[in-house]
This record gives structure tokens, C-alpha cells and sequence, in this order.
């Protein structure tokens, strides 16, 4: 039977006659880490309209993104302080609506130069700035902005951002403490629509930004639409504690357990992850509510999105308040439980929205849910280094034997570069390098990058996506000073490299380079659309 029937008899049927059941090529990168010569200190949604081109034109079609909800002071992506607000730090200021009428704002776009030019992205500082920048766009532009019937229209199909907008307002006035700390009259939900008179002026600034961003992102996705391009968002399983949603909703989630992750070869103390664990017997209850409508408004800017944490669907790793994350249990325990409430919060997923579900299925995957997800007809996820037959086998799984209802990509934000990789790791290297028939070289060098990419474009899956900054390194004058230079995160760390990351040169200089375009189109330009499995 062919890859195309079987997909098309799945949950996700609607889904793949949208996408297309052939090989997809693209590549993924932090929106903070774009840099173009308009960029003011940080990537933009805007900045994602040359980068489409770009894509396009080297025979691609997806662009994967990181998380871009609202964070907060805090710049790791992942621990947002919605599900549903987009963070402002990604406004396109330079195209904001009738900028050019207030002089003064344009100067103040200066301010912005210099933060164009760090090497790391300065994350809280281009924040603040920014958040400055646009008080005064609002002070100046608010009063005429708020009859705008487009505006309006906003306002009135996403009830949500009231609710976020009052969160933000009492964060700032109590300096950013978290909400368990904020005064008692702040703590009931059901009184807090009573105090939003108070904050009526900063309410509507949040309500205000918050517009802005849904109009540059959905545009964006409008034209990537128009260009043939898929936008793969990321939704995150989880998210802070200390965020709009567990203040104003807190009966969706379980409080006194936080979420984590077992001792690993990777970490004997397991992680700690600090995000509340969902109450899934309401969030059923309440025919998951709150997911559906996280999705809902997640659709206006993606046609994709990756399921982070799949696993955690079907159980996960629940740790006490004030215990080590060694000591926490799987949650639930009931294999036969956590097997049937994961798929049918899966196919929840599939139905609520016109995007496609990709699965994050890394780590330790209980070996039920490769087989579910098929059956689903959901991608789950190659990363290269990690497909062996077993840990200590030293034997790799052939690439053309890899399930084609994948995702096949060489290194994620959260695992090393792949020339960290490689030179850390010089047994695994060469036991990969002569499972794909190349020659081992202990230096990972420039030849051998360009055959792992190539390579890695020529699976069974039918999605292939690579990490910018790899392609990038293709390019001497692009390549990093050091392997590690090029990290996005190490996971379970606090480190000031962390979501620091940004492109060495500016988009516009990496998308002239035809040398660059020449390597990357040479790897999808040979891509067949016969794969099949029984």
C-alpha cells in the first residue's frame, strides 16, 4: 500500500492533504536570532518575509520556529508567561503603523543600532528598551487606534487577552514578583474583573501590543501561504507557574507538582523542570477547553507545530514540592491508563485546529508510542546521531530504513552542535561515519559537514530540518569561532549563552551568498515522493 493511502486513512488525513505527502526540506531557527539591517536588537516577525523568500527559492518549504509567547524578563522561550500571548520583543518596529508621523519616534529608533552589531542576542536589555519604545507609540497613537475597527475585531475573538493583559499590569506594579506573592486581593479569579478599572491604562497598552504582534504574525503566515512555505510553530506541553493562565485558571492544573524528567546516561539526577503538571481530569471534564483555544490561536500563525515533550501526553515525570527530581514517580502509573488517555489526547489534538502535529518524541519513549503515533499519523522525530539499533550496539540504523512518518534532522536547540558532536564524541563519530560509508576524520571539517547534510536530506522521512547555524557553517567567514559558539541551550542550566544565539552576519548578507544557496539547493534538488511502507 502506498505511504500516501495509509496516511490518508489516519486521524491526521485532513492534515496531509493540506501538506502533501512528498519529502519537505527546510531548515530551523530562533526567531530571536535573525538579524537584518532593520532589525531593532533582536529578530522580528518581519524578518521572517525575507527568510520565506530565501527558503523558497533553494527548494524548501518549511521553517521551523521556536516557541514566541510572552516570556517575560525570562529569555528561555519555554517558560512563557502565556500560552496565548505572543511576546512583544518580536514587534517589527520599523513597520509599525504610521511611524513616520511622529519624528520623535523615529529617532528613537537609534537607540536600537547598537544592538544590532552584539554578538549575543541582549535579550533583557533590547526588551526593556523596546518596551519603552512602544508606551510611547501607544501614548501617541492609542486614541485614535481604539475606534479602529479592525482593532475592535481583535478585542472582541480574543477574550483571553484581557485576562493576560490585568496579569501584566499587577506584575509590573509589584516588581515582577511571582503571583503566589502578589497581596490576597489579587488571588481570587473570580474578583479580579472588578479591579480591572484600576489598571485601565496599562490593561489597554498590553490589549494594544498584543494586536500589533497578531497582525505582523498572521501576516506573516499569510504570505508564507502565498509562497508556498510552511510555518512550524512549537507548543510547549507546559509552562510557568508563574504565568496569566495558571493565575486565572488554576483548576486546570495540579499545584504542589512540578513536571521533570527521570535520571538518564545523560543526567543520573534526573531534571527539574519547575512547571506545574496539568489537571487532566478537569482539563476532560471541561472537553479540553484550554487546549483547544490555545490551539486555536496558535493557527493564525502557523500551518505546523511540534508537539514538545510528546511522551508527557501519555505520562510524565511528577515531582513533590521540595524533593529532588530523582525522587519524583511517572504520572500516571497505569500503563493501560497512560496509553489510552495519551491517544485520545492526541486525536483531541489533531481535530482542534488546521495545523499539523509533529512529535517531539525524544528521551526515554516507552515503546507503545512509536507504534501509536503511526497509527495516528503522526511524524515523530530522527535526530541522526541517536538512530542505533541499541546503546552500546555501535550500530546505526540505515537512513533509508528510517520510518518515513518522520522527521529526520542532525541536531536540535538542545542538543550540541554537530561538530561539538562529533569531536566530543570520536567513537560514536566513527561508528556513524562508516555506518554511512564515509571516511572518519577525527577534525570535523567542512567536507565532512556538507556530506552529513547532504546526507540527511536523502532519508525515508518525509520531513528533512536542519538547524540554520549548521548550513551557515558551510561558509568559512559564517562558521563559529568554536563548535559550542553556535549552542542555542543546554538543558538544565542557567547559563548567559542560553537563547543568546544570533546569525553571524546579517540576512540579507547570507542570502546574497551564492556559493551558500548553491550547497543548499544541492541537497534538495534530487528528492523522490515514492516512499511507501507496509
Amino acid at each position: 500500500m502506498s505511504l500516501e493511502n495509509i496516511l490518508y486513512n489516519t486521524a491526521c488525513s485532513e492534515h496531509w492533504k493540506r501538506v502533501g505527502v512528498y519529502p519537505h526540506h527546510g531548515m530551523s531557527i530562533p526567531l530571536t536570532a535573525l538579524r537584518t539591517e532593520t532589525s531593532s536588537g533582536v529578530g522580528e516577525f518581519y524578518d521572517l518575509l525575507p527568510l520565506i523568500d530565501w527558503v523558497k527559492s533553494l527548494g524548501m518549504d518549511v521553517i521551523q520556529l521556536l516557541p514566541l509567547n510572552s516570556t517575560g524578563l525570562d529569555s528561555s522561550p519555554y517558560s512563557a508567561h502565556s500560552s496565548l500571548a505572543l511576546d512583544p520583543i518580536y514587534i517589527k518596529l520599523t513597520s509599525l503603523p504610521h511611524l513616520d508621523s511622529f519624528k520623535e519616534l523615529e529617532k528613537e529608533l537609534f537607540n536600537f543600532r547598537r544592538f544590532n552589531e552584539t554578538p549575543r542576542v541582549e535579550f533583557i536589555e533590547v526588551k526593556k528598551k523596546k518596551e519603552l519604545f512602544l508606551l510611547h507609540y501607544y501614548e501617541l497613537i492609542y486614541p485614535e487606534m481604539q475606534k479602529n475597527a479592525d482593532f475592535l475585531k481583535f478585542v472582541h475573538n480574543n477574550s483571553w487577552v484581557q485576562e493576560y493583559a490585568l496579569f501584566m499590569a499587577i506584575k509590573k506594579e509589584q516588581k515582577y514578583l511571582h503571583w503566589k506573592a502578589w497581596p490576597k486581593k489579587f488571588q481570587d479569579p473570580t474578583k479580579l474583573f472588578e479591579i480591572m478599572k484600576d489598571y485601565d491604562y496599562i490593561i489597554n497598552y498590553h490589549i494594544f501590543v498584543q494586536y500589533l504582534a497578531f497582525k505582523q504574525m498572521s501576516g506573516v503566515k499569510e504570505y508564507a501561504t502565498e509562497k508556498g512555505v510552511l510555518l512550524k510553530g512549537d507548543i510547549p506541553i507546559l509552562l510557568s507557574e508563574d504565568s496569566a493562565d495558571v493565575w486565572f485558571d488554576r483548576e486546570n492544573f495540579l499545584m504542589g507538582l512540578s513536571a521533570g524528567a527521570p535520571p538518564d546516561r545523560f543526567n543520573s539526577y534526573g531534571q527539574y523542570w519547575g512547571f506545574p503538571l496539568f489537571n487532566w481530569d478537569y482539563v476532560k471534564e471541561t472537553k479540553y477547553a484550554w487546549w483547544k483555544r490555545r490551539l486555536s490561536v496558535a493557527s493564525n500563525y502557523y500551518h505546523l507545530y511540534r508537539i514538545d515533550h510528546l511522551v508527557g501526553f501519555f505520562r510524565i515525570w511528577g515531582i513533590e514540592d521540595g524533593k529532588e527530581s530523582r525522587d519524583g514517580k511517572f504520572i500516571p502509573n497505569n500503563r493501560y491508563k497512560w496509553r489510552f488517555d495519551g491517544e485520545e489526547r492526541l486525536k483531541v489534538l489533531i481535530e482542534s485546529s488546521s495545523m499539523m502535529p509533529m512529535a517531539e518524541d525524544l528521551g526515554i519513549i516507552p515503546h507503545e508510542v512509536p507504534s501509536i503515533l503511526k497509527s495516528l499519523g503522526i511524524t515523530g522525530t530522527k535526530v541522526m546521531r541517536w538512530q542505533s539499533y541499541g546503546e552500546d550496539s555501535g550500530a546505526y540504523i540505515r537512513s533509508e530504513n528510517y520510518e518515513p512518518i518522520s522527521m529526520t534532522t542532525l541536531s536540535t536547540h538542545d542538543t550540541e552542535t554537530l561538530g561539538e558532536w562529533w569531536e566530543n564524541n570520536p567513537t560514536e563519530a566513527r561508528e556513524y561515519a562508516e555506518s554511512r560509508n564515509f571516511k572518519y576524520k577525527k577534525k570535523f571539517d567542512l567536507f565532512m559537514r556538507y556530506d552529513l547534510l547532504a546526507d540527511s536530506h536523502k532519508t525515508s522521512s518525509l520531513f528533512h530540518i536542519n538547524l540554520l547555524s549548521e548550513y551557515l557553517a558551510l561558509i568559512p567567514e559564517y562558521a563559529p569561532n568554536a563548535f559550542e559558539d553556535d549552542r542555542i541551550n543546554i538543558p538544565g542550566t542557567n547559563l548567559k549563552s542560553n537563547w543568546s544565539y544570533r546569525l553571524p552576519k546579517t540576512l540579507e548578507e547570507i542570502t546574497a551568498n551564492k556559493e551558500l544557496s548553491s550547497m543548499i539547493r544541492s541537497f534538495t534538488k534530487e528528492t523522490a515522493n515514492e516512499n511507501t511502507i507496509s
